[in-house]
């Protein structure tokens, strides 16, 4: 997920609609339905070793500060370790409060939608701000999307040790001492 060393057990997807492209929004678990698709922010808490769905919320962050203050305070209750997603449906920008922007940082984000922007987002509770896998547009840009696929990493990283544990193993066992991933797209 992202840059943060932990892989999905299944495919997860976000798909962002700010503005304009607020009746694409969505989040998808193995294609099920995990985003409860109202204005603001959705958000969905995924368990990192069985897939399974822990909860959904949803933030009416468009100029409501309460619901920002509810979406900070959902954020820091959620477990470390947990993988949560997350996707802005028609705008939710304007109630972010600044504890609303810690607690998405600490999902690993770095970035925030503008007024009527899309925000997308797969991170790991508790992992750097940076690490998540997300995407936004500018004002009434569009839908962006991000996603994750299970099962193009060995067995060892989807049990749990994760790809730099697993780049670490390799790389005791390589004759040079060294271990190199590439994906498929070469990044």
């Amino acid at each position: 997920v992202g840059h943060t060393g932990v892989a999905s057990p299944v495919q997860l997807m976000s798909l962002s609609g700010g503005g304009g492209s607020m009746y694409e929004e969505r989040m998808t678990r193995d294609k099920q339905m995990v985003s409860m698709r109202k204005r603001g922010y959705n958000i969905a808490v995924i368990d990192p070793s069985t897939g399974q769905l822990d909860g959904m919320a949803n933030f009416d962050t468009w100029e409501n500060r309460a619901e920002g203050a509810r979406l900070a305070y959902f954020l820091h209750t959620i477990p470390r370790g947990k993988v949560i997603m997350g996707s802005v449906n028609d705008e939710g920008s304007g109630g972010l409060t600044l504890r609303a922007k810690t607690a998405l940082r600490s999902v690993g984000t770095r970035r925030l939608p503008y007024h009527w922007g899309s925000h997308a987002f797969i991170g790991i509770k508790g992992k750097a701000a940076g690490s998540a896998l997300e995407a936004v547009s500018d004002q009434n840009n569009g839908r962006v999307v991000v996603g994750v696929l299970p099962g193009n990493m060995p067995d060892t990283v989807a049990a749990g040790i994760g790809i730099e544990g697993y780049l670490l193993e390799a790389a005791h066992a390589a004759e040079g001492g060294k271990a190199v991933f590439l994906s498929p797209t070469g990044d």
